[in-house]
């Protein structure tokens, strides 16, 4: 799409900006909003497969936030908004595999805090690997988002139950 197309539809980049930011809030909403606790790591392998494709998608978001809300602080809230959701939502996801015995955590802060570690990783993931590799650039491939997938289930590894363990190995091996 020619810019001049582009700005026939949208009088400014603010407001291309406001119609991405809503745009992704809106595909995000079933993923946060879902009151359903989790089960088991297959679930749980399954949100975070999904909300990680959506920030994949989405990722001119996270790639330099500051310069975006430098640029044009009202989109502060919708980044605010989309980063508590999806924080809280992985609380609740931890909260459900420990209240059906698939992983145990000594304490409600524990919930939070590694919520917190898992939506850093969940969403800096594919920025990080893009460092790692020396790329100024990277093609998002299938087995990127994968490993992300592990990366951010790892940080639980130590606190599953045994047989939940195993299966979230099975999944990276499955997937990765």
């Amino acid at each position: 799409m020619s810019p001049g197309n582009l700005y026939y539809h949208f009088r400014n980049k603010e407001a291309i900006l406001d119609r991405l930011l809503a745009q992704y809030l809106g595909e995000l909403k079933p993923y946060t909003n879902s009151n359903a606790l989790e089960s088991d790591i297959e679930d749980a392998w399954f949100f975070i497969h999904m909300t990680s494709e959506l920030a994949t998608r989405y990722r001119f978001i996270y790639r330099d936030t500051d310069y975006i809300l430098g640029k044009y602080p009202p989109a502060a809230q919708a980044v605010s908004l989309a980063l508590t959701s999806l924080l809280e939502a992985i609380t609740r996801l931890l909260t459900g595999l420990d209240k059906n015995g698939a992983l145990q955590l000594p304490s409600d802060q524990a919930h939070r805090d590694l919520a917190m570690n898992m939506l850093i990783v969940c969403t800096q993931w594919i920025r990080f690997r893009r460092h790692l590799a020396g790329k100024a650039q990277v093609d998002v491939e299938a087995e990127d988002l994968n490993a992300g997938v592990y990366q951010t289930l790892s940080i639980v590894m130590p606190y599953l139950e045994p047989s939940q363990r195993q299966h979230l190995e099975n999944l990276r091996g499955q997937y990765t």
